[in-house]
């Protein structure tokens, strides 16, 4: 046939070490994606990340942002398929879950997908609950995006000199804007599953100079005001008080 289609593929798991390889689908394999079912034994460059187990409700964020990032260096795309660590739980519990590790995977330079559980026969949209919720989420998501250049962006991590105790940070660099997605990394059932993070501060490793910085909220798709900042590596950014997750946009001025 004339059309060419992009291959997306991984190695089979292996029953034998209950282990998701990805070592061959990187480096011996002809796919042009990998595609990764992310689960509780992922391993990559010699390394088994807990990704969380099937349908558990586990967040894993900082696990879940490594192996993105280990992904990413391997200079092939790849693709966090049909991400099931909560889609049973139709609900704001796994909604939350699902919100945080799509932005951790694509501020980290893959891509993602999620069953949204929701959608049934004669509800083919959702409900109405999960239209204000996941659906409502990723719809922000891809919007947010969409501002960016995203062809020419890359991950950042350097970028971040310190932030809130309890947070997992991912960074994007696009021309000359930052973004970085931080969001709480507390686990159901946690002392901090939930809570505000308050008063708390991100440190960036950039050059001195004036930035325009405004906040994004992943929950509401709303941004803040913009205000003028003068920074510098020893210069925190007070961040508001916020919940789950938080994007802070950083525009030299």
């Amino acid at each position: 046939m004339p059309n060419k289609h992009l291959i997306f593929g991984s190695e089979a798991f292996s029953f034998t070490d209950h282990v998701q390889l990805t070592e061959k689908t990187f480096e011996e394999m002809d796919y042009d994606v990998v595609n990764i079912h992310p689960l509780s034994k992922t391993a990559i460059n010699g390394r088994v990340y807990d990704l969380g187990e099937f349908m558990s409700g586990e967040l894993r964020l900082k696990n879940y942002h490594d192996y993105c990032l280990q992904a990413y260096a391997r200079g092939k795309p790849f693709n966090m398929d049909e991400d099931n660590a909560a889609s049973c739980y139709k609900n704001e519990r796994g909604w939350a879950v699902h919100r945080k590790r799509a932005w951790t995977t694509l501020f980290c330079g893959g891509h993602y997908d999620y069953i949204d559980f929701s959608i049934t026969p004669y509800l083919e949209t959702g409900t109405p609950a999960s239209q204000k919720g996941i659906r409502a989420y990723m719809a922000h998501l891809a919007t947010y995006l969409r501002r960016i250049g995203l062809a020419g962006a890359r991950p950042a991590l350097e970028i971040i000199a310190s932030a809130p105790e309890g947070t997992v940070c991912s960074a994007l660099i696009d021309g000359k804007a930052y973004h970085i997605y931080i969001a709480n990394a507390a686990e159901y059932g946690e002392p901090d599953y939930g809570r505000a993070i308050a008063n708390g501060a991100l440190t960036l490793a950039l050059s001195i100079g004036d930035y325009d910085v405004d906040f994004y909220s992943p929950v509401t798709g709303m941004f803040s005001p913009i205000c003028l900042l003068k920074l510098c590596p020893v210069t925190p950014i007070r961040l508001p008080d916020f919940g789950d997750d938080l994007v802070i946009r950083v525009r030299e001025a």
